[in-house]
């Protein structure tokens, strides 16, 4: 039993990485769809015609921030921000350093212990639950450019959306147009919370 719960445990740990890459690539496959499709909203609405320059610069920028999210996430993840491996002894310790008995190492100055991945980061300045990693002095610049490619193209995606969101405030805000809006955050946040309290 203990065997089975170490694999799923092994496996599990990129659970988030594969979940955000789904919902990365759910996003881009969407918007994809609108522009190459051009569907109206409504039947008496006919299709609108979008030349092919237009198509192509939608998709280069729809991609270009694709990958720009896919390659820092990939390398944020590969990024070891621990300081495992580094070893000062002697005189070489320098004022303000410590001593971790959790990793039974020497800590520099603005080292901070993780419990979650179980080790000391240097400039650690929070463990990410999206990526199941550590952000430290090593990868928080990849993270801050993966958050923010994610941001723009959050952006991008609710700009191309803006007609649907349109239509169904044109409705009427009823039960229904709110549960459409609301639903697929509230199930965000439960799976969340959920992950969070395992």
């Amino acid at each position: 039993m203990s065997r089975l719960w170490c694999k799923v445990e092994s496996s599990g740990r990129h659970l988030p990485i594969v979940l955000n890459a789904v919902l990365v690539f759910s996003i881009t496959a969407e918007v994809s769809y609108l522009v190459l499709v051009e569907a109206p909203l409504e039947p008496e609405q006919k299709k609108t015609e979008w030349s092919t320059m237009w198509k192509a610069m939608h998709l280069f920028a729809q991609y270009f921030m694709l990958g720009n999210i896919t390659w820092n996430a990939s390398l944020f993840v590969k990024t070891n921000p621990s300081i495992r491996g580094v070893f000062l002894g002697g005189d070489a310790l320098g004022q303000g350093w410590r001593y971790c008995y959790n990793c039974e190492t020497h800590t520099p100055p603005r080292c901070s212990h993780c419990y979650d991945c179980n080790v000391c980061v240097l400039r650690r300045d929070h463990h990410c639950v999206f990526f199941g990693q550590c952000v430290g002095f090593y990868n928080y610049r990849y993270f801050l450019t993966c958050l923010f490619f994610m941001w723009a193209g959050l952006l991008y995606a609710v700009v191309m959306n803006a007609e649907v969101f349109i239509v169904i405030l044109k409705e009427g805000v009823t039960f229904h147009s709110v549960l459409l809006l609301l639903m697929p955050w509230i199930m965000l946040v439960s799976v969340i919370k959920h992950l969070l309290n395992e």
